[in-house]
């Protein structure tokens, strides 16, 4: 038995489910911190939104598929950044933002293309670089290393490999790790 996952993804989106992208970051013991209001789409989004006023954490609805595709590879971009960033060097997200603005913009260049093809979609690039610098902007204070970064960053390199895309730089973060 196989399952295809291309049909599976748009039998998924014909149900019309109500999709969260957070930009919440909550640790235990620390206070909330938001990169950016999230952004909801869906049958439900009305309530999600109303929850997050109740938390007071600001909430965005989304107005089509289109821009649901375009808010996930924007987090996506920003979260595989990130990583990548974290492993090259012991900062904060703002010391990246102010050491290697550069090397900010180029590794989240290819997130978004890797993450457009992911979603099987075209997006804003420059949408994209614009939602990581604002939200490492906003969370300036976090480290950007996370505990699975390397993970991530590997697991992002095979799946250029698969779509055949091009990751110089995430390349040379990878040589990094072996």
């Amino acid at each position: 038995f196989r399952v295809d996952m291309d049909v599976v993804r748009e039998k998924a989106l014909e149900v019309r489910p109500t999709v969260l992208v957070p930009w919440l970051l909550k640790k235990r013991g620390q206070p909330e911190l938001v990169g950016r209001a999230s952004r909801v789409h869906g049958p439900h989004a009305d309530m999600v939104r109303a929850l997050h006023a109740e938390l007071q954490v600001p909430c965005e609805e989304l107005g089509s598929v289109q821009s649901l595709r375009q808010a996930l590879v924007e987090k996506y971009t920003f979260i595989l950044t990130i990583n990548a960033l974290g492993l090259e060097r012991d900062e904060t997200l703002g010391e990246l933002l102010l050491s290697v603005p550069s090397r900010v913009e180029a590794l989240a260049r290819e997130a978004a293309e890797l993450g457009a093809d992911r979603a099987r979609t075209t997006v804003d690039e420059e949408a994209c670089v614009a939602a990581t610098r604002d939200a490492m902007q906003a969370l300036s204070g976090i480290k950007a290393r996370g505990r699975t970064a390397g993970e991530r960053v590997l697991r992002a390199l095979r799946d250029a490999k698969n779509l055949g895309i091009a990751t110089p730089m995430l390349d040379d973060v990878a040589q990094k790790l072996r």
